[in-house]
C-alpha cells in the first residue's frame, strides 16, 4: 500500500476486499436490507459491483 493514502480510501478498499461495507448482499445478512439485489437484479456483491455492473 503506497504511503499517503487517506484512511477513508483505505477503509473503503478493505471493505470491498472482504465483501463488507454498504453492499446489499452484506447488509441483507445483517438484516439491514430487505433484498440483496443490485438495481440490475443480481446480488450486489463487491465482485458484481466492480466487474459486472
Amino acid at each position: 500500500i503506497p504511503r499517503g493514502i487517506k484512511r477513508d480510501i483505505l477503509s473503503a478498499f478493505y471493505s470491498l476486499k472482504i465483501g463488507h461495507g454498504y453492499l446489499n448482499a452484506y447488509l441483507k445478512r445483517l438484516n439491514r436490507r430487505d433484498s440483496d439485489l443490485c438495481s440490475c437484479g443480481r446480488p450486489q456483491t463487491a465482485e458484481h459491483l466492480l466487474l459486472y455492473c
